[in-house]
């Protein structure tokens, strides 16, 4: 589904490369490829989150069902990120006003990451709290901000930008199971899979850190 959407999406900017060479339109068209070329940095974040955030979302329940004496606690674990989810579509636009996108998104990645690391030895009930909360309140907002970003930096065709990032965020997610999945029956556990997924992560909010294309907040 990724792959495929990415192929419509270059489809669409090929399309849009041929529309831009006439007339009155090429000042549109440069526009739109200068836009398109901003994307690369915030794509490739997206692109890192989905492929790090979708391995706690495939494997939290296992990891903590298999944590001793939390077993009980698996299928309550998803209520937390449920929970943890309502408040932060209110929380991350609200940051990201307050200190601006650049900023919100990074604070975003790094507990996203942070969480998924702490995953790896979390063996009490408050650490396995964290996990769930870190995840779920994270993962909505950094979609939101991430689609809000890409459509300010292609103005007049937010859905080609849209259509980009999700493209990057699908296939991310597609490879992240089947990679996780792999690594944790070869090694029998989740700690290498869910090391290399808050790698994953880090390298998104390395991407954000570097991007130069975020509008910087007037204090």
């Amino acid at each position: 589904m990724g792959g495929s959407a990415l192929v419509l999406a270059m489809i669409g900017l090929a399309l849009g490369r041929r529309r831009g060479q006439v007339g009155s339109a090429a000042a549109e068209y440069d526009l739109r490829l200068s836009g398109i070329k901003g994307l690369w940095l915030l794509s490739a974040a997206y692109f890192f989150e989905g492929l790090g955030y979708v391995v706690s979302a495939t494997f939290l329940v296992a990891i903590v069902a298999l944590t001793p004496g939390l077993d009980a606690l698996a299928p309550y674990s998803w209520v937390a990120v449920g929970l943890a989810a309502v408040p932060s579509t209110f929380f991350w636009p609200y940051l990201a006003r307050k200190v601006g996108h650049q900023r919100a998104l990074l604070a975003a990645y790094i507990l996203q990451a942070s969480g998924i690391l702490a995953s790896i030895w979390a063996d009490t009930v408050i650490e396995v709290l964290f996990v769930a909360v870190s995840f779920g309140g994270t993962f909505l907002g950094i979609v939101a901000l991430t689609l809000a970003e890409g459509s300010r930096r292609l103005p007049g065709d937010g859905r080609r930008a849209a259509a980009f990032l999700t493209a990057c965020f699908g296939i991310g997610q597609v490879l992240g199971p089947i990679i996780a999945g792999m690594l944790a029956d070869r090694r029998d556990g989740f700690a290498i899979p869910l090391a290399l997924a808050a790698a994953c992560v880090a390298a998104g909010a390395i991407c954000i850190l570097v991007d130069r294309r975020f509008l910087q907040p007037s204090f």
